[in-house]
């Protein structure tokens, strides 16, 4: 158990949070969003921005295959240079449904 503890505080300690940036990045536009499981780290240039389904850190969803419920989080892609960004697509909403809500 004690050693489950310290390999999740090693994994947080690698994540880059979006609240934990600069503003020139806090403010950049977005350019793709991905969705990991808490014990998964993003890949290099994403943010872990929340989690999904709510800020209660007890909300946990099933993963396909996994056998056991995990927090789910958004992670999030930024362009700081806004000339680069127009160049691309970049995310200007989101809808998250959730299919065992019966949200279709």
């Amino acid at each position: 158990d004690r050693r489950l503890k310290k390999s999740v505080d090693s994994i947080s300690s690698l994540i880059q949070r979006l609240e934990d940036c600069p503003s020139s990045i806090a403010t950049a536009a977005i350019t793709d969003l991905i969705v990991t499981c808490e014990s998964e780290i993003p890949p290099r240039g994403y943010y872990r921005a929340c989690q999904v389904g709510g800020d209660d850190s007890t909300s946990k969803h099933m993963v396909p295959g996994s056998r056991k419920k995990q927090r789910l989080y958004l992670n999030v892609k930024k362009e700081p240079n806004w000339d680069r960004a127009v160049q691309r697509p970049c995310v200007t909403a989101v809808c998250v449904i959730y299919p065992d809500k019966m949200e279709f």
